[in-house]
């Protein structure tokens, strides 16, 4: 009877061939049929009932690629499932139950590239999911739940450039997400959750550079909140509350210059001498 290592198809189908590591036309050498029914071994010549460590696709969906570690489009040398089915295995060269170490997310949405630490819009070797489901660790080269290391933002909107430590528009290599929300630790080089350290405010208001140390309008290096709210501290290179020693302004505001006391007190007085004019 035939084992664990057996996955066969009606022959006229296509299959995995026993000759070389190609799917083609199922012939007198290739047998591929349903689990659970008859089939040829892929271990020995004979037919025995077909298991959980052999599994393939329809031709013309996603699956992982029998030739290299990449996800392509299932063609003669591709053969895999959706996460749940029988599929094959990151760990090993062997097909099993697709768990937390292997899953993939549809085509043309973003996710982390298996081939650089780059996040890209997901294609042959791009597969990675939402928070809570099952991604690619930023910690180590392995695929597991999606947790406080794990986390990314919709393209083209701001974060922190995980090629540089500068805030700017959220590229493929850029991903962050909103305070309370997992991000990028400016404090290290992992994701957790966002708080008094990572702290970030819509472009066009006053805020921080990350360049100079100037407090300017803010666009693709610049990122500051509104006094109360989590800021950049002028006593030290830290996040915290922004209270007296950390004051930001909407554009066109009051706001405190980093570069300089003066800017301050230009704007200030500049504010009283507006506000005595008009009353």
């Amino acid at each position: 009877m035939v084992s664990q290592n057996v996955r066969c198809c009606p022959v006229g189908t296509l299959g995995h061939s026993l000759k070389p590591n190609t799917v083609e036309m199922v012939s007198q050498d290739v047998r591929c049929c349903p689990v659970g029914t008859l089939g040829h071994s892929l271990m020995s010549n004979t037919v025995e009932m077909v298991s959980q460590d052999v599994r393939c696709c329809p031709v013309g969906t996603l699956g992982h690629s029998l030739k290299s570690n990449t996800v392509e489009m299932v063609s003669q040398n591709v053969r895999c499932c959706p996460v749940g089915t029988l599929g094959h295995s990151l760990k090993s060269n062997t097909v099993e139950m697709v768990s937390q170490y292997v899953r993939y997310c549809p085509v043309g949405t973003l996710g982390h590239s298996l081939k650089p630490n780059t996040v890209e819009m997901v294609s042959q070797y791009v597969r990675c999911c939402p928070v809570g489901t099952l991604g690619h660790s930023l910690k180590p080269n392995t695929v597991k739940m999606v947790s406080q290391y794990v986390r990314y933002c919709p393209v083209a909107a701001l974060g922190h450039s995980l090629k540089s430590n500068t805030g700017e528009v959220v590229s493929q290599d850029v991903r962050y997400c909103p305070v309370g929300a997992l991000g990028h630790s400016l404090k290290s080089n992992t994701g957790e959750v966002v708080s008094q350290d990572v702290r970030y405010c819509p472009v066009a208001a006053l805020g921080h550079s990350l360049k100079p140390n100037t407090g300017e309008v803010v666009s693709q290096d610049v990122r500051y909140c509104p006094v109360g709210a989590l800021g950049h501290s002028l006593k030290s290179n830290t996040r915290e509350v922004v209270s007296q020693d950390v004051r930001y302004c909407p554009v066109v505001t009051l706001g405190h210059s980093l570069k300089s006391d003066e800017l301050f007190y230009t704007r200030f007085m500049s504010w009283i001498l507006e506000l005595k004019s008009q009353s």
